[in-house]
């Protein structure tokens, strides 16, 4: 039987399917066939807090996959979270997709962005797609909507975030809203490394690049922000995707946040 991935708490669960049992054949010996017991007897242990495997979908292979997976999250202490390593959290009955890891922070960092492109859309009355609407607009309503979002946050007071502009935050409010846009904005090799890791994460996701956005305190400003002051607690409940594994997705967004604390 092959080695299993060892799950990572606190995330999400990679979910498995227990494989069908090799036939023993009818000449067996009886060593044999007690070896073969007893791997049945430790895959239905496995099975039953585990389900359907499913394949990535992105460009990266298994072995990458799994490679990345260890090199950025072994030995971290903050990944130990006992009650979440026993147990996974209530899906909804009709809910038959594997949660992992991938799938699970990509969405939360989707999240982010799907609200703030609706509402800057709602509060502004343009769709980011018209064609008309000239570059000098948009630049100037997203960073109005910027400054409506964030001028009177009190986490500006905080010592962890003395460093942090409004100016950032337009950055990547403006890579949320119309990363076209922003990207032709870039003039310095810095912004275009900030640009470069937010939006390959978003589009292009894997755990080594989100890992590398941890060290980013205007991100981590708006992610507080975010999953702290109510307006992902109301995704949780009506967000299509959210609400099928609330628990999940909480239970990550709290991660995030440790993980942003810990650089």
């Amino acid at each position: 039987m092959k080695d299993r991935p060892e799950q990572l708490p606190g995330y999400a669960w990679k979910v498995y399917k227990k494989g069908s049992s090799s036939t023993v054949n009818d000449s067996a010996s009886e060593n044999n066939k007690a070896l073969i017991s007893n791997q049945e007897g430790s895959e239905e242990k496995i099975g039953s807090a585990v389900s359907s495997h499913i394949e990535p979908k992105d460009n990266f292979s298994e072995e990458n996959k799994e490679e990345d997976l260890i090199r950025d999250f072994q030995n971290k202490p903050w990944m130990q979270d006992p009650k979440s390593s026993k147990t996974r959290p209530k899906a909804l009955p009709d809910k038959k997709l594997a949660i992992r890891s991938d799938v699970v922070n990509k969405t939360l960092l989707r999240s982010l962005k799907r609200y703030y492109t609706a509402e800057f859309e709602r509060q502004t009355q343009s769709k980011i797609s018209t064609k008309s609407t000239q570059k000098e607009e948009v630049y100037q309503k997203i960073r109005d909507f910027t400054e409506s979002i964030y001028q009177d946050e009190p986490r500006f007071g905080l010592s962890e975030f003395n460093d942090v502009t409004m100016d950032d935050l337009f950055f990547y409010m403006g890579i949320c809203i119309n990363p076209q846009m922003m990207k032709k904005t870039t003039s310095t090799p810095q912004e275009r490394s900030r640009f470069q890791n937010f939006y390959s994460c978003l589009y292009k996701y894997s755990h080594k690049k989100l890992m590398k956005l941890f060290s980013s305190k205007a991100l981590y400003f708006m992610f507080r922000k975010f999953f702290e002051d109510g307006v992902f607690e109301d995704l949780l409940v009506n967000d299509s995707t959210l609400k099928r594994n609330p628990e999940v997705y909480k239970t990550a967004s709290e991660n995030f946040i440790n993980l942003f604390n810990q650089h």
